[in-house]
């Protein structure tokens, strides 16, 4: 969770549970591509609150190292990726909390049926059983993963590598921040289950 989300995601496990533990990924361009074209406009125009808050919780019930103190952002709903130019959803169940510019009521059911979108879209995701010192390599911005917690008491163990991206940006409410997409880039590494 970061005011600039990362890029690009290497991932290699080193100890894989004998169950459980998959990754799946949704296409942020398809469940965008799929809304009807009055849906898409609609939510061009709006912020969402990012928060790592809920991250935090689920580890510590899981019994992980919460690493970092929560933060909180605000990010496009749709967002321009900087190098296709293509229009994606930057939601996510787990860390997007609210819509900015809508009532409570009404952020709370279009994020509901964002992420039943997102998670019922099984044309356009993949999933991935992970097997030792398997790799995987994505676009960070142009996806949406997520790590099932269905292996304990197993063991799941990985080294992540990742590039610092640029401040998301909507073409529809930010066009004259075209800039923001030369930041320079870092890489992140952390160790983690």
């Amino acid at each position: 969770m970061k005011n600039q989300p990362p890029s690009y995601t290497s991932f290699k496990l080193l100890t894989s549970p004998p169950v459980g533990g998959d990754t799946l990924w949704a296409s942020a361009y398809e469940a965008y591509e799929r809304l009807t074209p009055s849906f898409q406009k609609f939510l061009e125009g709006l912020t969402a609150i990012h928060s790592s808050e809920s991250q935090g919780d689920r580890a510590a019930k899981r019994g992980f190292n919460v690493r970092r103190a929560d933060v909180t952002f605000e990010h496009p709903v749709v967002r321009t990726h900087p190098a296709t130019g293509r229009k994606m959803l930057f939601v996510n169940a787990g860390f997007t909390t609210r819509i900015s510019q809508l009532s409570t009521i009404e952020s709370d059911a279009v994020l509901r049926f964002l992420f039943q979108h997102i998670a019922q879209g099984h044309e356009f995701q993949v999933r991935y059983r992970w097997t030792e010192n398997a790799v995987a390599i994505w676009d960070n911005r142009a996806t949406i993963h997520y790590a099932t917690f269905d292996y304990l008491p197993g063991n799941r163990h990985a080294v992540r590598v990742t590039a610092q991206g640029e401040i998301p940006y909507s073409e529809a409410l930010n066009a004259e921040k075209e800039s923001m997409y030369r930041n320079s880039r870092k890489f992140v590494v952390s160790f983690g289950n």
